[in-house]
């Protein structure tokens, strides 16, 4: 004989789904934070530009992607801080692919970091390299 188990109560599972979503959200924002702190609470890019919109966080080696963030991708070494001009905004970006930023240690963004932009014949071209986390190697 099989026994039934009842039914959760009526909005159980979109209550649980909110609140998973909300702690993964809570944690994602202490991520950016500490980020943003361990970056002076600067864009971290190094070449001369008009800072434009609000300090952001950015996901530099792996992105959330559509499924969003599961708790696996937030954490200050794939984090940067951008501005949102350098990060999404401006015609040059992370988000749109003229930009890249590549980890020099297995430590990702929590290390030192080397900064690329697509030129003219739409080649990687290194604009800085730094020696520790926002000081840049001099040419």
């Amino acid at each position: 004989m099989a026994f039934l188990l009842p039914k959760p109560p009526r909005g159980a599972y979109v209550l649980e789904r909110e609140d998973k979503r909300s702690k993964i959200e809570k944690a994602e924002d202490e991520a950016k934070r500490r980020a943003k702190a361990r970056d002076l609470f600067s864009c971290r890019w190094p070449e001369a530009h008009k800072c434009r919109g609000l300090l952001e966080g950015a996901h530099i080696f792996r992105d959330k992607g559509m499924g969003g963030d599961h708790g696996t991708v937030s954490d200050t070494w794939n984090l940067m801080a951008l501005c949102a001009w350098m990060h999404r905004k401006g015609p040059v970006s992370i988000h749109g692919k003229q930009i890249k930023v590549e980890a020099e240690t297995e430590d990702g963004a929590d290390g030192p970091c080397a900064f690329y932009r697509k030129d003219e014949r739409d080649e990687w071209v290194c604009v800085g390299v730094e020696i520790a986390v926002g000081v840049l190697r001099k040419n």
